[in-house]
């Protein structure tokens, strides 16, 4: 198993549908990325970890963190999930390592795929009945009602009631 960590500091190259794990049954994030997956999770650290780059701004929702494992800094923008999630984990004193979290990651393409994904097709060799990113879309979006993980703006509103029954 890698850990966010991993996927930060290795740079896995290619197409990706990703589970960030909570725990082992749990999943706390669902995503996909057509390339750079590194720069995905570099966005997800800061929605998590992040402090408002401008707090005098109050509709400014760019988010800056650093860690002391990383040469970089991670930047991102503050959504509705991962606002929520924290407030759920500081209301419950939830500790959550998501640095060192488990990473289950599904790889579509060894190389990375243009904006479109139109490449997909060719790449994979399979038929698929879209050639572009929103098949990927479709079977990110079919894990994420499957799992219901705890962070996706979809499922953060059953996140509280989930973590009640671990």
């Amino acid at each position: 198993m890698i850990t966010v960590k991993d996927v930060l500091q290795n740079k896995p190259q290619g197409a990706f549908i990703y589970k960030i794990m909570y725990n082992k049954e749990i999943p706390f994030y669902v995503g996909m990325s057509l390339r750079d997956i590194q720069a995905r999770f570099k966005t997800h650290m800061a929605k998590y970890y992040g402090e408002k780059k401008y707090p005098d701004r109050e509709r400014c929702q760019e988010v800056v963190t650093e860690h002391e494992d990383l040469r970089f800094k991670c930047t991102g923008r503050q959504t509705h999930g991962y606002r929520t999630i924290r407030e759920i984990f500081r209301k419950h004193d939830i500790d959550f390592d998501f640095f060192n979290a488990d990473v289950e990651l599904v790889q579509l393409s060894s190389n990375p795929l243009n904006d479109y994904g139109t490449d997909l097709a060719v790449l994979t060799g399979t038929s698929m009945p879209f050639t572009n990113k929103f098949e990927i879309e479709r079977m990110e979006t079919d894990i994420i009602a499957r799992t219901v993980p705890l962070a996706n703006d979809e499922s953060v509103h059953l996140a509280e009631k989930r973590l009640k029954k671990v």
